[in-house]
């Protein structure tokens, strides 16, 4: 038997780069809330990635990440990763802003060759591990031993 309540909140973070991006991860979601609606009662943010690194909604951005128990990054694998994200994330590891469980990437699978600097997929296989060709996992705990 569960020690949590249906009542029990569980913070969901959508992170995107492009609307062709969203479809994956609400995917994702739409599996999340199946799996955990027996135990947790979800809540959705969702950002465009462009956005929620402006100054004036970054620290709202902050927030929602800190207090989200996973968050789900949808890109365009092959695309450039932005050096304002890159900025922003190294800030909310500063200050303590991730989530709590867990961070799942979503990218289109990687036919570029692994050497493609600063795109998202070379970006993610640096700092994630590779469950699938197109998904990638962070937790607080791999991060903490590197």
């Amino acid at each position: 038997m569960s020690s949590r309540n249906a009542t029990d909140k569980f913070d969901v973070v959508i992170l995107y780069d492009h609307f062709a991006s969203v479809g994956r991860a609400m995917a994702a979601y739409s599996h999340l809330t199946r799996e955990l609606e027996n135990e947790f009662s979800p809540e959705l943010r969702i950002w465009r990635i462009d956005v929620a690194t402006l100054p004036e909604f970054a620290a709202q951005a902050d927030d929602d990440i800190k207090a989200a128990a996973m968050v789900i990054i949808a890109v365009r694998g092959s695309q450039p990763c932005p050096v304002a994200f890159q900025r922003w994330t190294e800030k909310a590891v500063e200050r303590g802003c991730l989530p709590k469980h867990a961070l799942i990437a979503i990218g289109e699978a990687a036919d570029e060759p692994a050497r493609s600097v600063g795109t998202w997929n070379s970006v993610l296989r640096s700092t994630a591990a590779q469950i699938q060709l197109d998904v990638f996992l962070w937790t607080p705990l791999a991060a903490a031993g590197s």
